[in-house]
């Protein structure tokens, strides 16, 4: 299971409510092989496949892929806005090792 923070949940409600291309879309993240750590994280707005994993927190629907689930199980996503820019923070349990950036890790 993969879970949003409040504030987090908040941002991806006006995203969707402001964009009328990602309105009957459902928020994905996943990982992908790259990055310095070996593995990035991926958020953005698709369609379910096949196969994919369906969770619900906070009135918004998440979608992961199979292959993505095992390293992100418990993960917890968070939305800050800092004075260099705003973005979303991926705190996952099963992180071993993470680059500077934030959005590279090993498993």
């Amino acid at each position: 299971m993969v879970t949003l923070t409040q504030v987090a949940a908040e941002h991806v409600k006006e995203i969707k409510e402001t964009n009328k291309d990602f309105a009957e879309k459902t928020l994905r993240v996943g990982v992908a092989d790259g990055g310095c750590s070996g593995h990035t994280y991926q958020i953005g707005f698709d369609e379910e496949r096949t196969g994919d994993h369906k969770f619900e927190c906070l009135g918004v629907d998440i979608i992961v892929d199979n292959e993505s689930l095992a390293i992100i199980t418990g993960m917890e996503i968070d939305y800050v806005n800092q004075l260099s820019g705003s973005t979303f923070v991926f705190n996952n349990p099963n992180a071993s090792k993470s680059c500077g950036c934030g959005s590279s890790f090993s498993a």
